[in-house]
């Protein structure tokens, strides 16, 4: 099967931002490690540049879909009154498709990184993984305001799947306290397979059963 690296890189001039901390990034390629082997390998440049492609459209795709959900706390804020508790704010790294130039002697073959804002632990906390792709179930997490993010994000999911007439949400929510990254699309069946190997269906199929309404939903009346 396929895995990826990451590594800590600088880019100049920076592609995110103009600070001297967007020139760091966290820089991803693909490899291949046949089932029961110790060899690793890299795929073919399609191959590589084909996974990481779709990974930075799941990223844009997550970005979009989490501003809707802003936007409808915002419209719903008109009705229901602001909210008594602090609604965390979250976003989405930005990231990048990166092709390294051929050497003009064709010696150096092709590279294909992906290249996303660093999550920087000094100022994120600890990695963690707020929901999996495989349940609407948010993780218990080990902090108060890690467990508001959890919730909040499971009640993204709700408006999402709403909002799309029940077609797509996000889900394998992972990253900092308030950077986000590594997402999966989740799709109605029907619609094929439009997001990559991490589309289950199964966790379509059970949304409604899986997902448990908390203040969010209740609050802006979902």
């Amino acid at each position: 099967g396929t895995f990826k690296s990451m590594e800590r890189a600088k880019i100049d001039p920076p592609i995110f931002g103009h600070s001297a901390s967007s020139q760091r990034v966290a820089c991803k390629q693909v490899y291949s490690k046949a089932e029961g082997l110790q060899v690793v390998q890299q795929p073919s440049l399609e191959a590589q540049t084909k996974e990481l492609s779709m990974d930075v459209l799941c990223t844009q795709w997550a970005a979009a879909l989490l501003e809707l959900c802003y936007d409808f706390i915002e419209e719903q804020s008109e009705i229901t009154g602001d909210a008594q508790f602090v609604i965390p704010r979250l976003r989405y790294v930005r990231a990048a498709l990166a092709v390294t130039a051929s050497a003009d002697n064709g010696t150096r073959p092709q590279q294909v990184f992906m290249l996303e804002e660093l999550i920087d632990p000094k100022v994120e906390g600890e990695w963690r993984k707020y929901i999996n792709n495989d349940s609407a179930e948010p993780i218990i997490q080990d902090s108060r305001k890690a467990n508001e993010a959890a919730e909040f994000l499971a009640f993204c999911q709700h408006v999402q799947y709403l909002k799309t007439g029940k077609l797509a949400f996000v889900t394998d929510f992972q990253g900092g306290l308030s950077l986000l990254s590594d997402p999966q699309i989740i799709t109605h069946p029907e619609l094929g397979q439009l997001f990559g190997k991490g589309n289950l269906g199964q966790t379509h199929a059970t949304f409604e059963l899986d997902h448990s309404c908390n203040k969010f939903c209740q609050h802006f009346g979902i």
